[in-house]
């Protein structure tokens, strides 16, 4: 009894006094307001370029990329489909760039099938060295056909070369019997100009 009360009064605590040490609580710590965010992805060569190509329209994708026989030179097709509610028969889109270090332009245009007659429809192209080549049919009413056979130089992206003839479909096939058509005019290789005009 007295030994407690000189505790109290001298403010001491021992052994004799107290028999455990106060144990001594910390706060949790602050909970962060504000949720963590996540980066956004870091996209890659392909994903920069699908982003730069598609311009934002739904569903555009890469089909595939072809090096020419230059340094920093190839020819970039994209598929643009026609949107859900688009009717049927709408020309599901491709196109081909030629992508550069500094710039893109665009080569030519086509659907990846022909829906009716008068309609665009695809192409054949092909690279050879330098020289990005096309080959087009479009089959017409009245048993008519058109095709257009043309070369760019990748390097300079200029038209060498352009045929467009008219003939007559026989056998599923584009036979030629007409003299050689008017050019169709060439465009400026902007995203809404194509350099090589297929159809009019």
């Amino acid at each position: 009894m007295y030994l407690r009360s000189a505790c109290l009064i001298l403010g001491v605590f021992t052994a004799g006094c107290h028999s455990s040490r106060a144990k001594t609580i910390s706060a949790p710590p602050a909970a962060d307001a504000s949720p963590a965010v996540s980066p956004p992805p870091k996209l890659d060569g392909i994903g920069l370029l699908q982003r730069t190509l598609c311009r934002g329209r739904v569903s555009c994708s890469i089909l595939r990329e072809r090096k020419a026989d230059a340094v920093d030179l190839k020819v970039v097709d994209i598929s643009v489909p026609p949107p859900p509610t688009a009717p049927a028969g709408t020309c599901h889109i491709r196109e081909y760039w030629l992508v550069r270090p500094s710039s893109q332009i665009l080569l030519t245009t086509d659907c990846t099938e022909q829906w009716g007659a008068d309609e665009p429809g695809p192409a054949e192209t092909h690279i050879r060295g330098r020289t990005f080549e096309v080959h087009y049919t479009e089959f017409q009413s009245n048993d008519q056909c058109e095709t257009v056979e043309a070369k760019i130089e990748l390097s300079t992206a200029e038209l060498l070369a352009y045929e467009r003839r008219g003939g007559v479909i026989k056998n599923d096939a584009c036979e030629l019997k007409k003299p050689k058509l008017p050019s169709l005019p060439t465009g400026s290789g902007a995203h809404d100009s194509a350099l090589l005009v297929l159809h009019q």
